[in-house]
């Protein structure tokens, strides 16, 4: 790669996240009363231990929290995250003693600029 290519790929970095931080979804995070990156997890799913590092979790003034999962994918395809993120969902709520009632879900598409929330009937965890 020559230096110009990673100088345009760190333009476009650069406006994907101005671009999130401006959005509704970046306004809440800038508001929030908590909020960790990187949100490394364990956690038990019936007979199975499952591990993985969600990208955003934060607690807004009211107490709710929400879990935002990046995504750089050339289309908009929330259906296909669904069992990904009933799983951060309930990661969260069992490491921090939060009901589950209590926790919004994103998914959040860079290329598009785009948050996308994922409805509670949708965060089911029968695919595990």
């Amino acid at each position: 790669n020559s230096t110009a290519d990673i100088k345009k790929v760190e333009e476009i970095c650069g406006v994907m996240a101005e671009n999130f931080l401006q959005s509704e979804l970046g306004k809440q995070v800038q508001s929030a009363v908590w909020k960790k990156e990187e949100f490394e997890f364990k956690s038990r799913f019936g007979e199975k231990i499952l591990s993985g590092i969600i990208d955003l979790v934060f607690e807004s003034v009211d107490g709710s929290f929400t879990v935002v999962d990046y995504k750089t994918n050339q289309e908009i395809h929330p259906e296909i995250y669904y069992s990904q993120l009933a799983c951060y969902r309930q990661a969260v709520s069992q490491m921090l003693s939060v009901p589950e009632e209590k926790i919004r879900c994103f998914l959040y598409y860079l290329r598009f600029g785009k948050a996308v929330e994922i409805s509670p009937e949708n965060l089911k965890l029968s695919d595990i």
